[in-house]
């Protein structure tokens, strides 16, 4: 409510008001002639100040009608003394009628401004600390409770969460039981018996030629393998004696990557926070490779947290036993709508 109080402050229709209000004023003081008391120098200072007011209340609607000026702070001025101009107003019209009973009750000890003299109750000017200090408390009071709420923007907050070096988490593949297929079923034909009633007359004569030669038997001799060179397989350390660091430790790579990360279009419309866990590996000379999302959220904040990542500058590269190694590392980056 104190906000849209606030933001209604910027209308022509407070200086306009107090602009008529400020002339209406200037003619009852001219009229009952209380414009020209006093001295030369009073009397020059009263209208330079009329004046001021009613230059700087047509200034600034000018401003406001040709430029669209803001007018919620001057407005805002403008309602504090507004305030205090009223209560210093009722509280003098409260005092005035109390003032007029008491003199009505000791009219008969003497004149009036004998009675004014020495009855204080009657005496209006030992109220004004009273009536000024009202008017300051009520005006000051509008203006705390306008400024303690401001108007904000919306805001995309990113809670980066701390470097941590991590095993790579193991998805664990659910076992399946495959049902081996039944075996087929083998028929065995009946064997028929037939009776060996038949002779065999005929001798069959099998002749086995005779070699004179003798056969040579070449000896075996096993052909050489030629030497494989093994392809040597770098290991991808996870936990190492002296880890990987970004330059300048890690508190100034989380802010450099707050700064670079871009909260996605998609991701805004479709209210999609959560954490995207990036995997990459800190190579020997520090360059960071193999970029990839280990577990994401979608929307397009899987993409975004990859294209930061892969804009970093080189690491320190970690060390184990005295030399660089390569270092697998988790980061996890938490997209949140402010």
């Amino acid at each position: 409510m104190i906000i849209k109080f606030y933001e209604a402050l910027d209308t022509l229709g407070i200086p306009l008001i107090n602009f008529i209000l400020l002339i209406v004023f200037i003619g009852f003081q001219a009229k009952d002639g209380k414009l020209t008391e006093g001295g030369a120098m009073s009397v020059s200072k009263r209208i330079a100040g009329y004046l001021v007011g009613l230059a700087l209340l047509g200034a600034f609607m000018y401003l406001k009608a040709t430029q669209g000026t803001s007018l919620q702070l001057f407005n805002l001025i403008l309602v504090f003394v507004d305030f205090m101009i009223f209560s210093i107003f009722i509280g003098q019209m409260i005092m005035k009628t109390g003032g007029e009973e008491e003199l009505e009750k000791h009219q008969n000890e003497g004149s009036s401004d004998v009675l004014e003299k020495k009855y204080s109750s009657a005496d209006l000017s030992t109220y004004g600390f009273l009536f000024a200090g009202l008017g300051w408390a009520l005006s000051i009071g509008v203006v705390l409770g306008a400024m303690e709420y401001p108007s904000f923007e919306e805001q995309v907050l990113m809670d980066l969460g701390d470097l941590d070096v991590e095993a790579e988490e193991q998805i664990e593949v659910p076992q399946t039981f495959v049902k081996p297929p039944p075996p087929p079923k083998i028929t065995v034909p009946a064997i028929v018996e037939v009776p060996d009633e038949t002779e065999i007359e005929e001798e069959i004569e099998i002749e086995i030629p005779e070699f004179d030669q003798e056969m040579e038997v070449e000896e075996f001799v096993e052909p050489e393998m030629e030497d494989m060179e093994e392809e040597v397989v770098e290991e991808i350390f996870e936990i190492v004696e002296d880890p990987a660091a970004p330059a300048g430790g890690i508190p100034a790579f989380l802010g450099w990557v707050g700064k670079n990360i871009k909260y996605p279009a998609q991701a805004r419309r479709m209210g999609v926070e959560g954490k995207v866990y990036v995997q990459f590996v800190v190579d020997k000379d520090g360059s960071l490779t193999n970029v990839q999302v280990v577990r994401g959220i979608g929307a397009g904040c899987d993409e975004e947290a990859v294209r930061v990542i892969q804009k970093a500058k080189p690491w320190k590269p970690g060390k184990q036993r005295g030399r660089p190694v390569k270092q697998r590392i988790i980061l996890p980056i938490n997209f949140k709508l402010g």
